[in-house]
């Protein structure tokens, strides 16, 4: 099965396999987040993700091997 290269809405081509193009989804995505608010426990764990995911790129938080299995693939995670 072939995908259309072209975005649903305005007939520009694709660089990635959504069916819309990089400003149409990002024109959508607003649209969305306006009748789909994030609860504060959704609002805190995102700027958790965004906090980690800035510090592990300056090289503040370093990522080790799992403490249980010692897989090198790990997310940031805590116990409680």
């Amino acid at each position: 099965m072939q995908r259309n290269s072209k975005c649903c809405k305005c007939d520009n081509n694709l660089t990635s396999k959504r069916k819309y193009c990089n400003s149409c989804h990002a024109a959508y995505m607003r649209e969305w987040r306006k009748a789909h608010k994030p609860n504060d426990e959704q609002r805190i764990k995102a700027i958790v993700r965004s906090t980690t995911n800035m510090l592990v790129r300056r090289g503040k938080l370093k990522k080790l091997p799992c403490e249980i299995c010692g897989n090198i693939k790990v997310e940031a995670h805590h116990d409680d």
